[in-house]
């Protein structure tokens, strides 16, 4: 081991709460961030942040945003119980049937905003004898970046899924000279947004200590595409390309009964 790593966090965090308002409730949470390091943990590896430098005479160069960086993110959460039904402002008086159908219900949404991650760009060596790049990080292979000569990302105005880096600004060192200028984690991936709703109901079994609960959930409701980090390899032909995606909507019913 090496005992050359280390890290930084600094960060703003802000929560506003407010509670049982007619029946809602409000939570927001909104983090601004910054976190700094030369290395990163097995499960940090993620858009090519490796945890291995590229020259272990020169880990100041491998100082930069650590691979779980997210600047800004910011979470709101919502629970309503709807003013239907009995005890509550609407059809306070319904008939069993009538309430059993329309009255109890509650509505609860998750709504998630945040900055995309870090990309790591990188390349490896090619030939009869790739060593260090072509070796796992615990046999001691380094990563490689490459040097870039200008804007890495394509331009706003043709970014795109086939296109989300500027190919020409990033170039392959010669192998006299295998350590690229590309500081570590300089591109970062797309943002996410993510709606989730869920609508729960509960009908007593009218006996004590039991009930029937039944709950519908839909996650990414609006069915917002959240695209996967590109491809940081400048050595792979599918450099600047983005082929993965977060799931799309999902809805699931359930059903359960406690006792």
């Amino acid at each position: 081991m090496l005992p050359g790593a280390f890290s930084n966090y600094h960060a703003l965090q802000v929560k506003f709460e407010r509670r049982a308002t007619n029946n809602l409730c409000l939570l927001n949470s909104f983090t601004w961030s910054k976190a700094i390091d030369n290395a990163s943990q097995v499960l940090e590896e993620v858009n090519g942040s490796a945890g291995t430098p590229q020259n272990v005479y020169d880990l100041a160069a491998d100082r930069g945003l650590s691979g779980y960086n997210i600047p800004v993110v910011n979470v709101t959460s919502a629970v309503w119980n709807l003013p239907v039904g009995k005890s509550r402002r609407w059809l306070s008086n319904a008939p069993g049937l009538v309430d059993a159908v329309l009255g109890g219900w509650q509505l609860s949404g998750i709504n998630n905003m945040r900055m995309g991650r870090p990309i790591n760009l990188r390349y490896a060596t090619s030939g009869p004898t790739p060593v260090t790049s072509g070796l796992a990080n615990f046999l001691g292979g380094v990563s490689l970046r490459p040097n870039v000569i200008g804007d890495p990302m394509a331009p706003e105005s043709v970014r795109s899924i086939d296109n989300y880096f500027n190919v020409q600004n990033v170039v392959i060192p010669p192998a006299t000279q295998p350590f690229g200028n590309a500081g570590r984690n300089i591109v970062r991936g797309t943002a996410f947004y993510q709606l989730d709703l869920g609508l729960e109901k509960k009908f007593p079994v009218y006996r004590e200590g039991m009930e029937l609960q039944f709950r519908a959930e839909a996650f990414n409701l609006l069915n917002k595409t959240n695209f996967g980090a590109a491809t940081g390899d400048r050595s792979s032909n599918a450099f600047g390309t983005i082929r993965s995606a977060f799931p799309a909507r999902q809805i699931q019913f359930a059903m359960k009964f406690v006792f």
